[in-house]
């Protein structure tokens, strides 16, 4: 019953062309889409979860099913994360909207960034920080780029790390960028992500962490880098506030140079 109702909202918000309003105020990135999914999968749950207050007084509510799978999933999952939007989309929408009858405020204002949706701010709260990228060079060429989010900084340190401790290094968000550089001949792809905190401590806190979890998955290096599952990485501090991991061949990762303005 739960799930005829938790799939009648989605019907609804089909209708209502949801999923294109919240698509044309949030960029398009990962952190992007992990807000979308917050905000449709998050109205959905908080609004069977009033009609199941209203109509079936006798079932537990749907928020406590994805409560359940939280506890079942292996922490840094695919599956986690996404569960993730479940759980904190709710929150969001309980917190944002005065019930189900506004939802349709959200659709059209959406949160920006999982940091927003994670800590139930609001749309113009902790915007994201200037993050200015410059790449030259004839080897390596920029190809992409993404945001990759809070929500995601989470995950990738949860799968090594405690979730008390990834949440906490992830707090701190300012805003990233994952540059994917490719050869104009072909080959590997390389990576440089660059992070940026709203304070140095929230930096070191990563940085910490974020040591801890590739000593864990691969190798800890003498040069203060790791290989881990074959890719070579290293952790560089260019200012007080920046944090930038280069990944990829060896080649790529000795002959990066990162500066900060």
């Amino acid at each position: 019953r739960w799930v005829l109702a938790h799939e009648l909202v989605h019907y609804v918000q089909f209708q209502q062309t949801a999923g294109a309003r919240i698509a044309a105020a949030v960029p398009d990135s990962t952190d992007g889409r992990y807000v979308q999914r917050s905000v449709i999968e998050g109205t959905a749950v908080a609004a069977t979860d009033a009609y199941i207050a209203a109509h079936a007084p006798d079932l537990p509510p749907n928020a406590a099913v994805y409560q359940d799978l939280d506890r079942a999933l292996t922490p840094g999952s695919i599956a986690w994360h996404y569960n993730r939007a479940y759980i904190e989309g709710r929150e969001y929408a309980v917190a944002q909207a005065a019930g189900p009858k506004a939802f349709g405020t959200l659709y059209d204002d959406p949160p920006r960034t999982s940091e927003q949706v994670i800590h139930d701010l609001p749309p113009t709260a902790e915007v994201p920080q200037p993050l200015n990228l410059t790449t030259g060079g004839d080897e390596w060429q920029a190809a992409a780029t993404d945001r990759l989010g809070e929500a995601f900084v989470r995950t990738a340190l949860a799968a090594n790390l405690s979730v008390e401790r990834a949440s906490r290094a992830a707090a701190g968000w300012g805003n990233d960028s994952l540059v994917t550089f490719r050869r104009p001949d072909g080959g590997a792809s390389s990576y440089a992500w660059v992070l940026r905190w709203d304070t140095a401590s929230d930096a070191d806190e990563f940085a910490a962490a974020l040591g801890d979890s590739l000593s864990a998955r691969g190798t800890a290096l003498d040069d203060g880098g790791w290989q881990v599952a074959g890719v070579h990485a290293a952790l560089h501090r260019p200012a007080a506030r920046t944090t930038v991991l280069v990944a990829g061949t060896d080649g790529f990762v000795d002959e990066t140079a990162v500066t900060a303005a």
